[in-house]
């Protein structure tokens, strides 16, 4: 799995791309990448892009990831806009998943939608 983590022009939020095959363990790994350039520079929204990931996960790892995100220093103010391509189910899993945890995530099909929502 292949990972790129930017931080947008404007400063206010970060980008994360992941692309390729990758197993929970990868995502997680990407997930402490992303909590630690956040704290650094201070941000609190982020995008994260899984369209190009071919990654099978069933239930438990959204759990699995979810209770992640909660260990991972992301603070209360933190957003999360997800953007996929497919697997509408485990992906609507992931931010049922998310809210009920206290996570501000929301999953997105649309670029333009998740900016938007991210960025109000």
């Amino acid at each position: 799995m292949q990972q790129e983590i930017k931080i947008s022009e404007d400063k206010k939020y970060l980008i994360a791309n992941f692309e390729g095959n990758g197993l929970i363990g990868d995502f997680l790994k990407g997930g402490k990448a992303i909590a630690d350039e956040c704290k650094e520079r201070d941000i609190h929204k982020v995008l994260i892009d899984s369209r190009k990931l071919k990654a099978n996960i069933g239930a438990l790892d959204c759990i699995s990831l979810i209770n992640s995100m909660k260990r991972m220093d992301f603070d209360d103010q933190s957003r999360f806009a997800f953007l996929y391509s497919d697997n509408d189910d485990i992906y609507q899993f992931i931010e049922t998943a998310a809210i009920n945890r206290g996570t501000i995530l929301k999953v997105f099909k649309e670029k333009k939608e998740a900016y938007r929502w991210l960025l109000r």
